[in-house]
């Protein structure tokens, strides 16, 4: 019998990139570095506004999920660049904190794609494991927001949709439009500390939010703490993945549970690192906090004793 797919893939906007060829990568490479040159001269700065049209999301009704930012109920937004959070080029995207000028406290996060500062990769340093095809990157992202409407306002930001704006550069460029989630990344939260109630509470509700994205049917792309927000107050800590670029499809339901609890175990190493000391502690540790379905993931790798989880 033929394992059952759990969710329809996204499919690209250009499914014939792999077919590139040289002329066309060196095609590609050639405009790409002349546009990024003008968008160098005339890049995103604070202050400069955007109106767009937004697509609001529905309250996620579950215990524990944060409202929806307060916006206009109707017409176009305004938004303000106040801050940057991730500039310069190579990235996926150019992300900002935007302030909405229509309702001043209201402040969103933008990851711009100007395809011109994403990477695109001359001929001789050309690798299919590396270049992902820039006109791709924001509908492959806003699918993965999509796909998981549920857990938005809980495990992921609310997603506002992706609009098209022009650069000063004069270049189009995507724009996914996101909940701004205020709170410290997993990294800076556990940096210099001890694994007291607070720390294996967060590390819990980390562990449940990979869980559950990969459970859904995706991979967390960057299990790095940097792309996980801790939010709430003692004993009651959500974690929010804040980074869902390139976010793989889990295509089997029995690679689904494999891969989750392959996830889990990164997330463990990346918090308190792989040493034997670590992973013993580790595991007295998810004995006593963590949920039996997530114990149980967390059996089936090879290095995990059962005795030690179960």
């Amino acid at each position: 019998m033929q394992p059952k797919r759990i969710i329809t893939p996204y499919e690209p906007i250009f499914p014939g990139v792999s077919n590139f060829g040289d002329q066309k990568i060196s095609q590609n490479y050639e405009e790409m570095q002349r546009l990024r040159t003008k968008a160098l001269r005339a890049p995103l700065v604070h202050g400069l506004r955007f109106t767009l049209s937004l697509k609001i999301p529905a309250q996620n009704p579950t215990s524990g999920s944060r409202p929806i930012p307060s916006l206009p109920t109707t017409g176009p937004v305004t938004l303000e660049l106040i801050q940057a959070l991730q500039s310069g080029v190579d990235n996926n995207s150019q992300v900002w904190k935007a302030r909405v000028v229509e309702v001043p406290e209201t402040v969103l996060v933008l990851k711009i794609v100007q395809h011109s500062m994403c990477y695109n990769p001359c001929l001789s340093d050309f690798s299919w494991t590396d270049f992902r095809y820039p006109p791709d990157l924001a509908p492959d992202e806003a699918w993965a927001y999509t796909t998981l409407a549920a857990f938005q306002g809980l495990y992921i930001p609310y997603f506002f949709g992706c609009p098209t704006i022009t650069t000063p550069s004069k270049e189009s460029a995507d724009v996914l439009v996101l909940e701004y989630i205020p709170g410290p990344t997993l990294t800076s939260f556990f940096e210099g500390k001890a694994m007291d109630d607070d720390t294996c509470n967060s590390l819990a509700a980390g562990l449940e939010t990979v869980a559950a994205v990969v459970k859904a049917g995706l991979l967390v792309p960057e299990l790095a703490g940097d792309n996980f927000i801790v939010t709430g107050p003692p004993k009651k800590r959500v974690v929010v993945a804040i980074d869902l670029a390139g976010a793989p499809l889990v295509k089997t339901e029995s690679l689904a549970l494999m891969m989750q609890q392959c996830h889990l175990f990164s997330l463990f190493a990346e918090t308190f690192g792989d040493s034997d000391e670590s992973m013993e502690l580790l595991y007295k540790w998810a004995k006593g906090n963590l949920s039996k379905d997530l114990r149980k993931t967390l059996v089936e790798l090879d290095h995990v004793p059962r005795k030690s989880v179960l």
